[in-house]
């Protein structure tokens, strides 16, 4: 029991995966067409606008340095780490696997876990909450762009028309009703502070629908099963991919002799990527090929386990660090 309090959202992916892939005729039905999805991620945004105190992120608009260090390997680095390295192991990985992690790649980063890691660290809170929202608002134009020129690269060409439509609903489902939470924000912060628990359970609960209902779409398709095979070298190489990434910012951290707030500020939102908004860019790319569409959302399902998993094993030497 005491496993299953701490790692409910574990077992809850697992049980979201499972249960779509066994009756997934069900869960196309809940989704009716994509509008359930499509309420669930307003919701989810609208929650996460009005729990986040960013009037705070005007007091981290000094730490250029470590904007500019944070935003270059969200959208840069990173994607092209991903598109390089994994047409090296090209041969031994699905296709779809690969598309996969191109949108991992380009994905902006967590918005509540990384806050919340930093702060157990001891990070520079207003750098870290900047950077993360900045990367979010910035990642519904840039995201779909990037993935475009990925996919480009490799051969599977989008049309604009594709691209312009995906920003222009990204736009909708996590832009609006986040400024509209912004907006909301002053008015119930008393609620907020006294139930800050319960609204990050609500919101995790959210992703795991989020989840259930876009696998159950992908499970109609047999090609998922049959992919599921050649999956463990992808899956290897994503955990080691996200340990030589963590290795590099945290060297590149040390060059330009951060201080350790503003290192830990850095590590975490440098390093990880949302489910939040990379489940909905991926459904939404890939909703005319259920064929690829679940093999390619689950590099972004194992790396977002993944890295909370790793964020939770380095926190304790990164609050040591500090002292």
């Amino acid at each position: 029991m005491r496993f299953l309090k701490k790692q409910w959202f574990l077992v809850g992916l697992i049980l979201a995966i499972t249960v779509a892939s066994l009756s997934p005729n069900f869960g196309v039905m809940l989704s009716f067409n994509g509008v359930s999805s499509t309420i669930i991620i307003i919701l989810m945004f609208l929650i996460t606008g009005i729990s986040l105190p960013v009037e705070k992120m005007v007091d981290g608009l000094k730490q250029i340095k470590v904007h500019i260090f944070v935003q270059f390997f969200i959208f840069i680095f990173t994607p092209l780490y991903f598109f390089f390295t994994s047409n090296l192991i090209a041969n031994h990985i699905p296709e779809n696997f690969r598309v996969g992690i191109y949108a991992l790649g380009v994905l902006p980063t967590t918005i509540s876990s990384c806050i919340v890691f930093s702060q157990l660290t001891g990070g520079n809170f207003a750098a870290t909450i900047f950077n993360a929202v900045f990367a979010n608002f910035v990642g519904v134009l840039l995201s779909p762009i990037l993935l475009t020129l990925l996919l480009n690269g490799s051969g599977n060409s989008i049309p604009i028309e594709r691209v312009v439509k995906i920003i222009l609903g990204l736009s909708y489902k996590v832009l609006v009703p986040f400024i509209i939470g912004q907006l909301l924000h002053n008015r119930v912060a008393d609620f907020v502070n006294s139930n800050k628990k319960m609204l990050s359970n609500i919101s995790t609960i959210l992703i795991l629908f989020i989840v259930y209902f876009a696998f159950s779409k992908a499970a109609q398709n047999s090609l998922l099963r049959s992919s599921l095979n050649d999956l463990p070298i992808g899956i290897a190489y994503l955990a080691i991919s996200h340990l030589v990434l963590l290795g590099i910012i945290y060297g590149g951290t040390v060059i330009f002799k951060f201080s350790q707030g503003d290192k830990i500020a850095a590590i975490f939102p440098a390093s990880q990527k949302t489910l939040a908004i990379g489940i909905p860019l991926i459904t939404t790319f890939f909703a005319d090929k259920p064929e690829l569409l679940g093999v390619a959302l689950l590099p972004n399902i194992f790396y977002h386990i993944w890295q909370v998993t790793i964020a939770g094993t380095i926190v304790y030497p990164l609050m040591k660090e500090e002292k």
